[in-house]
């Protein structure tokens, strides 16, 4: 390979929050556990996207900056990923995708509307709705023998009274690919009710080789669904601390009033780091965003075949995406409720309070902090976890290794109680 996915960054002494001891407490329990949780890799960035940052840190100048060429940069970027065909009046530059679609559900809702989110779902789409004065309709998504999909059903129930719907796709945390087929019903269950779709694709440009992905924006365009598209660089090339986003639109007057109220806000400047970062991460990150999509997919087997071997207890959704997969560990979790009340001090949720029982268990008996399930939703998902795997393998490995012995001398503690 071109690229280096094996000598990481060293961040555990920087200001980042993965590694932050207050958040790993937080999540897990254990301060001094390592992270396999929030969204984003371990790796270095493309040695491109270095270089302009180094020249930009050397110029010594940071003042106004514009750009008047990265719509076009980030509509090649998208042909060529996704033979995705855009134009540039479609294109809105934001300042970062909850941003986009917490003014999106602003502008297209009333308080007291509904919003529907698919369940298990990105804690920050709940937060959104909940900060709005939007009532949260959960769509619980049905369980299938390797991952979820849509309860059309209860998504139809539900578009009888919402006014919005957040679709994650690919979808977190379970990293599935909607087929075309899933869109166009969402599509015309949305038309018949007059729902505004809002589709957050930020980890669209991480889809698996042999995953076919599809934008909504293509599908709503195909069936006059109202609709919002946002993407970024952030999860793609692992710049998520630049808050760069593209929103897209296929009504052009949705997205003047989009455009103005952001305006009216002062929100419609590109700051200069993160713009220029996107910029060059577009324009010459391809190549080694090909390669990250590799190392990434066969980090996913290996944890798959490693689990069924060694830790059948654990059994991972089908990741299709992205750096994240989902853990069912509904299995284990009748011996860490065991474990809980015998040992207490390990699993308090005061300290733990972004936590659950079994990111508990992981982060205090493995030394692992990963996110707990019931983080991305109620109670249902209490037997869940999400791990994020955009690290080396070697650091793979050691987790696992951990992971396998914590789990075998749980059983054997508790398997006769």
């Amino acid at each position: 390979m071109k690229y280096d996915f094996v000598n990481l960054a060293q961040r555990d002494k920087t200001a980042c929050i993965k590694w932050d001891k207050t958040f790993l407490k937080m999540f897990c329990g254990n301060e001094e556990a390592t992270p396999y949780w929030v969204a984003d890799m371990e790796y270095k960035v493309a040695p491109e996207i270095s270089k302009v940052a180094k020249e930009l840190v050397n110029f010594e100048t940071y003042g106004y900056s514009s750009y008047s060429d990265i719509k076009e940069i980030f509509i090649n970027f998208v042909e060529k990923r996704h033979d995705l065909v855009i134009n540039k009046s479609q294109i809105s530059l934001c300042q970062g995708v909850l941003n986009s679609i917490s003014t999106a559900l602003y502008l297209n809702c009333k308080k007291e509307d509904g919003v529907i989110i698919p369940f298990p779902a990105y804690k920050p789409f709940v937060d959104i709705a909940n900060n709005i004065g939007l009532k949260v309709l959960p769509c619980k998504l049905k369980r299938t023998e390797d991952s979820f999909e849509f309860d059309f059903e209860a998504f139809e129930e539900l578009c009888k009274t919402a006014k919005a719907f957040i679709l994650c796709s690919p979808h977190n945390p379970s990293a599935k690919v909607y087929s075309k087929e899933t869109l166009y019903k969402i599509c015309d269950i949305a038309n018949k009710y007059n729902v505004f779709v809002i589709s957050d694709e930020i980890h669209a440009d991480l889809v698996f080789k042999n995953e076919k992905f599809y934008s909504f924006i293509e599908i709503a365009k195909e069936k006059n669904t109202k609709a919002m598209v946002t993407m970024a660089p952030s999860k793609t090339f692992n710049i998520a601390g630049e808050f760069f986003s593209i929103s897209l639109f296929n009504d052009l007057e949705l997205k003047k009033e989009f455009d103005d109220f952001r305006v009216a806000l002062h929100c419609n400047s590109s700051p200069y780091f993160s713009t220029t970062l996107a910029r060059e991460a577009y324009k010459e990150g391809l190549p080694w965003l090909l390669e990250a999509i590799e190392v990434l997919e066969d980090n996913a087997r290996f944890i798959e075949n490693y689990t069924k071997e060694k830790i059948p207890y654990i059994k991972p959704l089908k990741a299709q995406a992205s750096f994240i997969c989902f853990w069912d560990c509904r299995a284990l979790l009748p011996f860490i409720e065991k474990d809980a009340k015998m040992n207490k001090e390990l699993y308090n949720s005061r300290i733990a309070k972004q936590s659950g029982l079994v990111s508990m268990f992981f982060g205090t008996r493995a030394d692992v902090c990963l996110n707990d399930g019931t983080w991305f939703g109620d109670e249902e998902y209490k037997g869940y976890v999400r791990f994020n795997y955009g690290t080396s393998l070697d650091d793979i490995k050691e987790a696992l290794s951990k992971i396998e012995k914590a789990v075998n001398q749980l059983v054997e503690t508790y398997q006769h109680l």
